[in-house]
Formats: C-alpha cells, structure tokens, sequence
C-alpha cells in the first residue's frame, strides 16, 4: 500500500512559536533595506528618507544597524539579483550569526531574492546554506508585482517587477512551485491608504498569506506607500505612535503588541473577500508558452512577461481554460482570500509538492535518503506498486528523475507518486515526474536531515509505528510501553548514514522528546533490511506521564518531526 498524507500543508506551527523577548545584547544587527525607485545621482546616502526615525530608534536600543542602500552597488541601477547578493556579501561581512531585516518597497524583494540565492540567469539559484536572518519585517512589499509601475522609467529593477514578469515568476516559484522564506519569523506591514492599495502596490501583492503565514502577520494600515502621497507613508518613521514603528519595534524586541496594531487580512473589506491569481501556460516539455500566443477565459486575467495575473478576484470557484497552439487541460481554481495563488497549466503531470512519506513537516526541505510523497495531477495511469526491493525506476508510465538522474519508485498513481530520493544529493536539487503525456519540474531544497515520523494510521498524525525494541510487538494502547524501556520508531529523513559492521548509522545523531523530556537515543540509522525507512531506538524517560497519547518529537540537524504519540503506562 502507498503511504497516504493529507495533501493540506501547513506552516503554522513554525511561525507561531515566537522567540522569546531579547534583551538589546543578545538581539543581532538590523539592516533597512531601501526599495530604492529614485534616479541614482540624486539617491539619499542615508536611511532618514526612506525610514525616517527608525535608525535612530533602534540605535538608541544600543542595536548596530546598517543602511544598505540599492544605488551604492554599481552600476546602479543594479538587477534586484545582483542587489540580494549584494545584501548577503553584507550580512557576511557584519560578522554576526544572525541579522534582522526591515525591507522596505523594492527592498522586500532583494532580500527574498538574497533567501533564495537568485541568480541573474533565469531560473538559476543557488540558496545560502545558512541565511543568516533571524526575523524579517516587509513593508509595502511588491511581492507579485506593482502595476503602478508602468508610469515610471522602464530600468532592470522596474521591468523585473512588473506584474507577470520573469523575475517575479522565478522568485515565487523557487522551491517547491512557491517561494520559501526559510522558516524565518516574518511580518508585512501593509498599507490601505488608497482602499485596494498604498498608492503603489496592491493589498494582495504585499500580503505574506501567499507564503504560508498565519494572517495575523499581515498587519493592515491606514497608511501610503510614499511621503509624496500623504503626510504619514508606511515606512517613514516620525514618532513613537507611528503604527510602523510600534510593530517594528514590538516584532523585533519579541513582545506581542504588533499583534493588536491594524487590521488582520478577515478584517480588511477588501482582502476579506479577494485573493490574486498568478498563472503560466506552458507545453508539455514544461516549457513557457509565449505569451501572445495565449489567452484564457473563465476569468478576466492580464498578461505579462511570461504570466498572466489578476490582482482582486472574488470569493468563488472557476473553471479556466486556456487556448494556446497545443490543447491545454482546464483547471478547477478558488482564490485563496487574502494573498496571491499561483497556478500553472499544461499537458502531462503537475507536480503540487513533495513531501517525506511519513507525514508533513514545517518545512519544505527534503533530506537525501528519504522516502518522499509527490502529489499532483496526472503524475501516473492508474495505480502500480513495487513487488520487490530494489524499486523499478518505472513504474507503469511514470519514472522520477533527481538531477536527471532516475530514483527508484516505490508507487504511482494519477495523484500520488512513492520515490526514494537518492544519498548523495545536497543544496537545491531539480525533481521531474515524466510520463507519455509530458514532464513537470520543480526545484527542491535538500538538508541534512528532515525527520518525519510514521504513523499507523499512516496520515503523519497519531500513534506513531513504534515496536517494543526487546519484547518486540507495536506500541499500542492494548501493548503501552513502560518507563525505561526501548522501544523502535521508525521514520525517515535521518539523512546520510555510515557503516557501522552490517548496519548503516545515521551521521546526524538525532535527539528525541516523550511528552517533552528527553529520550536517550540508544541508536540511529537505517532500519535493517530496508531502504528509505530509518529507525530510532529511544529509551522512554523518567518524569512522563501515563496515556494513551503521550507526544513523540524527533529533531535532528535544524528540524523537528511531525508530532506524533505513543501509550504509555
């Protein structure tokens, strides 16, 4: 049988477990990034244009902060790539391990492209192994594009951040079909000054919902984009009560008022009710379909560069279809309320996202080794499996490929495809699902480690497949396991193994929590006589307590398990 996850991903838990207040010695450098949009001859030199107060403000906290301003990378202007790398020499060169940034305008997207390595080539990337970055406040971010645009002067960084535009399409489709902030604690502080917008950007371009946040960190002003439009921009600072400011500082101090600051998304009349389409048409071969050559109906939708979009799209469902050179299959779409969708249409597989089998995590990430759930559309004809170890790389009309490299597969369906990512991948990996019909790609970030329980009720949730480690027989209510004894839990995403004699230990020792104490792990490695299934053997602490449902947590490298539980008397 496959193993089946819901497809729901979530990354809630990571971004609502706040840091604990820092005292201004402990707390890192902030850098305010300028969204630059002036001619550069006549560029301020300092922050006070952009961010008023806010230097001051944070420097009178004894913080160190730099102004890194866009025009001072020459020659200015400079592709907003060039600027996030630009941004990342910066943090490097502060020496500190951990920054926080407040990016303003333009500045939203140099430091996302900094978090995603963006490179000037199309396409290419090549992600900080370490980012560095501690917390992160967008202001005013065009993080799908600014229509308003079009009225200014027609520069790299102008035409890279026009609505449908390549730069935009790479940038929120980085890893995994969208842009990945690297679980960094985030806030936007978004303006409604001129009721669908901040006289720039529009409400749904500067949300961060489109990236998977609460919407409680999308906090709602009544506030322009730019000292040129009102008396009180979002950004510049003039008070103590400016509502920038009093979230700024809140969110960066790690108190909680920025929570009680503006509006929430549900809250807003017009987020409430619309979310923003971004969409591709490509062919088969995964490659873009020029745009002139495409139009869709169902929905009113513009062109760009390489995409098409729509800023406000009411509360509903739509069936879009696409007329293009090939024949395009059409798709069922809802908009998410609050923040931008992405979608892309084609013939042949649609990858949606790969998970570890065992269940999700609060991450994109993937580690080498893992056995890995891919969803999707059209990934498969009717449903196959492996009968034998080692898995076929083909399984009825549907082969996996790693770096081109064939993986082998374990089951494929027309939803769901098993693989098993090889050992000896690292950094941002390119995944492809052919079959007759066609093939789809989607990058993937792999770590070190990634470990995600399995579960008997094989969801990623619940009883965890765990074995009395000497008595042998599946930990159950019926079978709890005692204090002090070992017992087996079996997951994946250890990452790379070493022989040990006939066994293959895990590199990475990871650590494990019963009802948050800490378990000694006894041994870590490969589950023997199986591939892709890792095993833990954990000896079960003093201090817990009895149940039926005591919570397992898994951490190894930078990541913590799905939660998971085991019976216990």
């Amino acid at each position: 049988m496959p193993f089946r996850v819901s497809f729901s991903f979530s990354v809630a838990l990571w971004v609502l477990l706040l840091s604990p207040c820092a005292t201004a010695q402990t707390r890192p450098p902030v850098i305010l990034v300028d969204g630059g949009g002036y001619v550069c001859a006549s560029a301020p030199q300092n922050s006070t244009s952009a961010f008023g107060q806010l230097e001051e403000k944070l420097s009178a906290q004894d913080l160190r902060v730099v102004f890194f301003r866009p025009c001072s990378v020459l020659p200015a202007p400079a592709p907003i790539e060039q600027l996030g790398q630009a941004l990342g020499q910066r943090i490097d060169s502060l020496g500190a391990s951990q920054v926080d940034l407040v990016m303003y305008s333009m500045g939203s997207e140099i430091g996302r492209s900094y978090l995603a390595g963006k490179q000037n080539e199309p396409g290419v990337f090549k992600p900080p192994r370490d980012p560095k970055v501690r917390k992160a406040v967008f202001l005013a971010g065009p993080h799908f594009g600014d229509a308003s645009l079009g009225i200014h002067r027609p520069d790299v960084e102008t035409i890279a951040l026009l609505s449908g535009s390549r730069f935009l399409w790479d940038l929120n489709t980085w890893n995994q079909g969208i842009d990945d902030l690297r679980q960094i604690e985030a806030v936007a502080i978004v303006g409604n000054w001129g009721g669908t917008d901040d006289g720039g950007p529009a409400l749904t371009e500067t949300s961060i919902l489109s990236f998977g946040y609460p919407e409680e960190r999308t906090r709602i002003l009544p506030l322009c984009h730019h000292q040129s439009l009102c008396d009180t921009p979002i950004a510049r600072i003039d008070s103590d009560a400016h509502p920038s400011w009093r979230i700024i500082n809140s969110f960066l101090s790690g108190t909680d008022e920025w929570k009680t600051v503006g509006q929430k998304p549900s809250q807003d009349a017009v987020l409430s009710k619309n979310g923003g389409l971004f969409l591709a048409v490509k062919d088969a071969s995964d490659s873009f379909i020029k745009i002139d050559q495409v139009s869709v109906t169902g929905l009113e939708v513009y062109k760009g560069e390489v995409a098409l979009f729509k800023h406000f799209v009411e509360k509903g469902e739509y069936t879009l279809q696409a007329n293009a050179p090939v024949a395009i299959p059409p798709i069922t779409w809802r908009p998410a309320m609050g923040g931008f969708s992405i979608a892309t249409m084609k013939p042949g597989p649609i990858i949606a996202r790969a998970v570890p089998a065992a269940g999700l995590v609060d991450t994109l990430s993937l580690a080498p080794g893992s056995f890995i759930s891919i969803y999707g559309t059209r990934l498969g004809s009717g449903l196959a499996t492996a009968s034998s170890i080692p898995f076929p790389t083909t399984l009825g009309t549907t082969t996996v490929t790693v770096n081109e490299k064939p993986i082998p597969l374990h089951f494929a369906g027309e939803n769901q495809a098993n693989a098993l990512l090889p050992d000896d991948i690292s950094g941002l990996v390119r995944l492809t699902v052919k079959t007759g019909a066609g093939v789809h790609s989607i990058n993937v970030l792999i770590e070190d480690a990634v470990p995600a329980v399995f579960t008997v009720s094989q969801t990623g949730t619940g009883a965890a497949a765990a074995l009395h480690a000497v008595e042998g027989g599946v930990v159950s209510d019926a079978n709890p396991a005692r204090i002090g004894e070992y017992v087996s839990v079996f997951l994946t995403g250890l990452g790379a193994t070493e022989a040990s004699g006939s066994l293959q230990v895990a590199k990475i020792k990871p650590e494990a929590t019963v009802d948050g104490i800490a378990a000694t792990v006894a041994w870590a490695g490969r589950a023997p006589g199986f591939v892709g299934l890792d095993q833990v053997n954990i000896v079960i602490p003093p201090g817990v307590h009895a149940g039926a449902a005591v919570p397992l947590i898994v951490r190894s490298g930078k990541r913590g398990s799905n939660v998971t539980t085991l019976a216990i008397r």
